[in-house]
């Protein structure tokens, strides 16, 4: 099984100081076993993820969790001061969005393995600096994003934070993918070599997909949660793990009809809230204008 090489820790100085809310969290943090902090000797087929800590209520949960890996989703602050917050969906989300410094320093804290999904990489320079200000250091970093992405931004990421891991999307993810698809996944593990690791959704795993990419970098996998239903998450990892998946593997127990319908009311009220917000400014930018308000 692969251990990979990773660079020496990082220098970089941090210059924040945390906010209330990531004081408390950090306390937390640091009251957790040591076990579970980063170990570059640990392969990631022992790492276990955190898959949504977004929010102060999650992110607290998952300290207190078995993780080694805590994961975000970074876009831009829907509001002023349009802070990078961590946050899955385009429009609000239930719960106490952390901002991403205040995920990092929390992050810090904890030792951990720290993986940013990038929803929006046309902030990724932001994001960058933000992570360099924080003082992560960069094996500690994970940097989640498609191709297209990565075509941009994989090599200033490594020449940023050597030793950080790449985590290489396909842009297009329908099933199956092409031998096309998977030559472009080839070329990015060569090109920006290791730490790197394929992400792919359980639904396009097949043997040929494993031949294809597991000699050059481990493939880590994921499931979405309005995918195929599986009902017993550790079967489904033990499946993929027989196939020759050496990466991270991250399937969640998907849920029922009643908490389909959850998920969709919270979405719905999420996307409800962001139009109100929408109006809100709009209505004042035209107030503005006349002098009132």
């Amino acid at each position: 099984m692969r251990i990979h090489k990773l660079a020496p820790p990082s220098t970089y100085a941090v210059t924040a100081a945390p906010s209330r809310t990531a004081e408390q969290l950090i306390r937390i943090a640091r009251q957790q076993d040591d076990g579970l902090r980063y170990d570059r000797k640990r392969p990631l087929s022992e790492v276990q993820n955190a898959h949504s800590t977004n929010t102060e209520e999650h992110l607290r949960d998952a300290l207190k969790g078995p993780y080694t890996q805590l994961e975000c989703d970074v876009r831009m602050e829907l509001n002023p001061p349009h802070a990078l917050e961590c946050r899955h969906d385009r429009g609000h989300e239930p719960g106490n969005n952390l901002t991403l410094a205040e995920w990092l320093a929390v992050g810090q804290a904890s030792g951990r393995i720290l993986k940013l999904d990038v929803k929006e990489p046309e902030h990724m320079q932001a994001i960058i600096d933000e992570c360099r200000r924080s003082g992560v250091p960069p094996e500690h970093l994970n940097f989640n994003a498609d191709e297209r992405t990565l075509e941009r931004w994989g090599e200033t990421l490594r020449r940023e934070f050597p030793g950080a891991m790449l985590s290489v999307n396909p842009t297009e993810s329908q099933a199956p993918l092409s031998a096309a698809q998977l030559d472009r996944l080839k070329g990015f593990v060569r090109r920006f070599g290791e730490p790197t690791t394929v992400v792919l959704r359980t639904d396009l795993i097949d043997a040929r997909v494993v031949a294809a990419l597991e000699p050059l970098a481990p493939i880590s996998v994921w499931n979405a949660l309005g995918g195929p239903e599986i009902a017993d998450p550790e079967a489904h990892a033990a499946g993929l793990r027989e196939l020759g998946c050496t990466g991270v593997i991250d399937i969640r127990k998907t849920p029922g009809a009643r908490e389909k319908v959850d998920i969709v009311v919270d979405k719905s009220k999420g996307l409800f809230n962001d139009a109100t917000d929408r109006a809100g400014d709009l209505l004042s930018g035209v107030l503005g204008r006349f002098g009132i308000g």
